[in-house]
């Protein structure tokens, strides 16, 4: 099943015996697995749980085949990088199935062939089934992200929270790391503050490095801070570069349709009114031939950083940030 299954089997309350919850986001199995362990749990039996090597097969089936005379439920939980032995994981599916308080959650942070094909072993006969994660569109980021600063009494602006998301490269485990740490400033969390305590003082933010980059201004001394300030990694800047040029494509294209722009339909986010009116100036100053050129360029870009070890990865990122410019001068400005 997918993401949305599970949020309806949970809604619904029929959750099958045993599920394995694995794909390409991590924060979402840990998120859901705490939800479907909270439903099953409604008694707050204590689970026993399993972190990653210290699983044990014997000592497994012999908690999910005692039997209780108080109708207590045997609660396994086995949180994992790698694949379990089929036999072993075949046993432990067929004894949650015969036992009605038996239950079995396997949390797999992996998402290569191998889990793949122990996901065979879970079938609605056994009353088992599997969940895959994506990696969440940046509407859903910002939706966990939310919803957890919320859970958490912090008070962060949206704009912020989407600033913090694009800072650790769209790992939504990282960003939510940083809310105790935020926290402690004890009002409403600012992009400005995360610059400071997440990048640290003095570094330069990706987002204004991308507006300088974008106008044709001077860049290398930006770029210097930036390989100096220790938390420099050029897949990121890549990344958030492509962000911020789809951000400005959307904007081109939705005031294009509607002859006005409103930040939150764009976006699914607000943005500071100042912000927001320099994103829409921004965004028509460039034709979308440009728009697909650039992107076409840093896609390019991070396929190579990804997959060719040799290269010097700062000098190749900043001659890709030189073509990018180069590009913008010779497609011009709409």
């Amino acid at each position: 099943m997918y993401r949305r299954d599970l949020e309806n089997a949970l809604s619904r309350g029929n959750l099958p015996k045993s599920l394995l919850l694995h794909g390409l986001c991590d924060f979402q199995i840990s998120h859901f697995g705490k939800a479907v362990l909270n439903q099953w749990n409604t008694a707050k039996d204590d689970p026993l749980v399993f972190y990653f090597d210290a699983y044990d097969f014997h000592s497994a089936k012999s908690h999910i085949s005692q039997s209780s005379l108080f109708g207590d439920k045997n609660l396994l939980v086995i949180k994992t990088d790698k694949p379990l032995p089929k036999q072993e994981l075949e046993t432990l599916l067929a004894l949650c199935h015969k036992d009605a308080n038996s239950f079995l959650l396997l949390e797999c942070y992996s998402d290569d062939a191998k889990v793949k094909t122990m996901a065979k072993s879970f079938s609605k006969a056994l009353s088992s089934d599997v969940v895959r994660f994506f990696k969440p569109s940046l509407s859903e980021a910002m939706g966990f992200m939310t919803q957890i600063a919320k859970a958490k009494n912090l008070s962060i602006q949206s704009y912020a929270l989407n600033h913090l998301y694009l800072t650790h490269n769209e790992d939504l485990n990282l960003a939510i790391s940083e809310f105790d740490k935020l926290a402690i400033l004890e009002r409403e969390v600012t992009k400005t503050d995360i610059d400071r305590l997440v990048y640290g003082a003095g570094t330069v933010g990706v987002e204004e490095f991308a507006s300088k980059l974008l106008d044709l201004k001077p860049i290398q001394t930006d770029y210097q801070s930036f390989v100096e300030s220790g938390a420099f990694d050029e897949v990121r800047v890549l990344n958030a570069l492509q962000n911020h040029v789809v951000q400005l494509s959307t904007f081109h294209l939705y005031i294009k349709l509607h002859g006005d722009f409103d930040a939150k339909e764009i976006l699914g986010y607000p943005l500071p009114p100042h912000l927001a009116k320099e994103r829409a100036s921004q965004s028509l100053r460039f034709p979308l031939p440009l728009y697909q050129a650039l992107l076409e360029a840093l896609a390019q870009a991070e396929h190579t950083l990804k997959t060719k070890t040799h290269y010097d990865k700062p000098a190749f990122l900043l001659s890709t940030l030189l073509h990018v410019q180069s590009l913008i001068k010779k497609l011009g400005k709409s």
